[in-house]
């Protein structure tokens, strides 16, 4: 049986259009930290405290195992309609890295990849299709933890990238999104570098970005619209009144990037929803904002904390901390 849940419905101004957003809490104060959208609109999240919540309308409910209610699932993805798995996050050696599946929709969940390796920490998993998918770690003694697989998820095999991290080197567990793929094109994002492949994982560049690298700051989530166009988020968590860079742009791959002084600030940005290649949706702790790089302009949607947020044309779904998500769209008289 599905919830109601608490709603509250506002306005926001985007110059002379208005724009209605509704926020709704879901039953348990979770910190959400992945979401992902089928193709016939169905929306899944999960994050903290056992939350792998399903959407219908507006109303949530959770489809974590009893067993598993304890546990940190950072990742979600979607094969098809009925198959998804999760991805708990946690210390191998605690036995909380780990991966469920279900066929089902969530039914009943079957456990099938676990890493009990001391050091292993799952940051992001993405699937291509129904498939092929990756799932991205720590790394251990200076290798990177990267995984892949092509039938579904029954199996998972290391792959090697032609690169050492140093110490210290890592990935954000943020918001399931150190991942990109598109097509044969591989991306992943440690704080300050992306390591890319335009082979399916054969071979690999090491790139670097304009964010810095500490063991608090960096990039926090990379999007790609294409084999050209990314975006890399970013800030520091630890100090969030300090001015650091929170979103750069690529137009060919993540080689080289461009930043404006508009896009340093306060706090962390950690999702990206692309609109067009002029308009962003950006989330992160200092709320959600729609972005038009073509004007140089940002409009703030609402303050608080969502890690991650997904679009599907101008109607967009949130969310973050405390088990808060928000429901907006986007006024087509702002599109440029």
């Amino acid at each position: 049986m599905y919830k109601i849940f608490f709603a509250t419905f506002f306005l926001v101004n985007f110059g002379a259009a208005n724009a209605q957003y509704e926020l709704i809490n879901l039953p348990a104060a979770h910190s959400i930290r992945a979401m992902e959208l089928s193709k016939k609109g169905t929306v899944w999240i999960s994050g903290s405290k056992g939350a792998i919540y399903k959407n219908s309308g507006k109303n949530w409910e959770n489809h974590c195992p009893e067993e598993y209610k304890s546990f940190n699932f950072r990742g979600i993805s979607i094969l098809s309609e009925n198959t998804l798995i999760a991805m708990s996050a946690g210390e191998g050696e605690s036995g909380k890295a780990f991966l469920l599946k279900t066929t089902n929709g969530g039914k009943t969940w079957k456990k099938i990849y676990q890493d009990t390796t001391k050091g292993a920490f799952f940051d992001s998993i993405k699937f291509l299709n129904s498939k092929e998918g990756w799932l991205l770690g720590d790394q251990i003694d200076g290798t990177p933890y990267l995984r892949k697989t092509i039938d579904g998820g029954k199996t998972w095999l290391p792959v090697k990238v032609n690169h050492q991290l140093i110490d210290g080197e890592a990935s954000f567990a943020a918001s399931n999104s150190c991942i990109a793929l598109y097509k044969k094109n591989v991306w992943f994002s440690t704080q300050n570098r992306l390591f890319y492949s335009p082979d399916n994982g054969s071979q690999w560049q090491a790139l670097t970005t304009p964010f810095l690298k500490t063991s608090t700051q960096g990039i926090f989530g990379i999007f790609f619209n294409d084999p050209h166009l990314g975006f890399a988020v970013g800030g520091d968590y630890q100090n969030e009144n300090s001015e650091t860079l929170q979103l750069a742009l690529t137009v060919d791959g993540g080689k080289t990037w461009q930043t404006q002084k508009q896009q340093f600030g306060q706090g962390v940005s950690e999702s990206v929803a692309i609109i067009n290649k002029n308009l962003l949706v950006v989330s992160g702790t200092k709320g959600i904002v729609v972005k038009n790089l073509l004007e140089d302009k940002s409009t703030k949607i609402v303050d608080g904390v969502f890690h991650v947020v997904k679009c599907n044309a101008n109607h967009c779904i949130a969310a973050g901390a405390n088990g808060q998500t928000c429901f907006f769209e986007i006024d087509k008289n702002f599109l440029p």
